[in-house]
């Protein structure tokens, strides 16, 4: 009898062992792991306690995904920059590449962010952003430099011409015109001739929101 009481005390106590490891590793190698996401998969390939994936490793879902720090940061730099870029991410996060490219991945599998491509490069939103057509298009242009600084020119100076744009920002006018030819074909734009120049303006679209998202910058220079 008392054999078997000692058996089933061992047993308990291998139980509550188990337990508390569990839980152990669940909460501080876990989160240690994802701050090193290369480390990953040799961890798990090479620690024996990997026969308890669910008691080791917490899942990640949208209710506990920004509990990790980087991937608050990132929330948190495409929150304040919609359209924002890989490579833009990558300087202003101080992120090793392929940390980004884990925590993104992860991030937009459970809809915490979306991406969308445009001239090779991936931008990001937050997910639950409801961003119009235009609002998009607007962000996206103005994570270029040239068409940025083209089209705060075309902002600041109403009616202005491609001649006087180039002066001002230093492009040729070969330049300008493709920029502008560009933005127009967005929609961006729109145009008027007089005589022998074009002169442009911010179409009634896209005024709007330049008065919402993006004059405030203009304002304070």
């Amino acid at each position: 009898m008392k054999k078997i009481n000692r058996a089933k005390i061992i047993f308990m106590m291998i139980i509550v062992s188990i337990t508390v490891l569990g839980i152990f590793y669940s909460s501080c190698y876990s989160r240690i792991l994802e701050d090193q996401p290369g480390f990953v998969a040799t961890f798990r390939a090479f620690m024996a306690f990997n026969i308890f994936p669910p008691m080791m490793f917490r899942t990640v879902t949208r209710k506990n995904i920004l509990e990790n720090q980087i991937r608050f940061d990132i929330y948190k730099l495409i929150d304040g920059n919609p359209g924002i870029y890989f490579s833009e991410i990558l300087r202003d996060g101080d992120l090793k590449k392929g940390t980004l490219e884990y925590h993104l991945k992860i991030m937009e599998s459970e809809g915490t962010v979306w991406s969308i491509c445009e001239n090779g490069k991936h931008h990001y939103f937050i997910g639950d952003s409801s961003y119009s057509k235009e609002e998009k298009e607007l962000f996206l242009i103005m994570r270029d430099g040239t068409l940025k600084r083209i089209i705060t020119e075309v902002y600041k100076n109403p009616r202005i011409n491609n001649k006087k744009i180039a002066e001002n920002t230093g492009y040729s006018e070969s330049t300008t015109s493709k920029h502008l030819g560009f933005l127009k074909g967005k929609g961006v734009i729109e145009s008027q001739t007089r005589g022998w120049f074009t002169m442009y303006n911010i179409s009634d679209d896209f005024y709007n929101l330049f008065e919402k998202h993006i004059y405030s910058e203009f304002r304070v220079k």
